[in-house]
């Protein structure tokens, strides 16, 4: 996994594959006044879950007072552990007075996930969001 200011790889075990990344963070240059950013890409599921919350503790401990910023538009897999860790880091975030924010609203493999979970209108995403957080908001 790569993220913020350094890098650090995460390999998870597949079976007959030896050990190959799954997830990763990588670093992206925030927009003027919204803070650190973080870059979600490939399976963020349960078997990522420690790196993905280490990963969320970390750039929310060190971003400074604009917050911070998630891309998940590269998630290829994503579970509702992933949609509950982002839950906890906006919520830390919250009690430390920083924003954390989706970089755009959700779109891909996390939008499927809102919409199996009845987070988002189940005749689509298009149609609403259970709550503005997923819209990037």
């Amino acid at each position: 996994m790569v993220f913020a200011e350094r890098e650090c790889v995460a390999m998870t075990s597949v079976p007959g594959d030896g050990a190959s990344p799954l997830m990763k963070a990588v670093p992206l240059e925030p927009p003027a006044g919204r803070g650190k950013r973080v870059r979600f890409v490939g399976a963020c599921t349960i078997a990522q879950a420690e790196e993905i919350r280490d990963t969320l503790l970390e750039a929310l401990a060190s971003c400074p007072g604009e917050g911070l910023v998630i891309a998940c538009d590269e998630a290829s897999e994503v579970d509702l552990t992933f949609i509950q860790i982002l839950i906890a880091a906006r919520r830390s975030g919250e009690t430390q007075g920083k924003s954390v924010t989706l970089a755009a609203p959700a779109q891909g493999a996390l939008a499927q996930a809102l919409v199996s979970a009845g987070l988002a209108h189940p005749g689509g995403v298009a149609l609403g969001w259970v709550n503005p957080f997923w819209a990037g908001e």
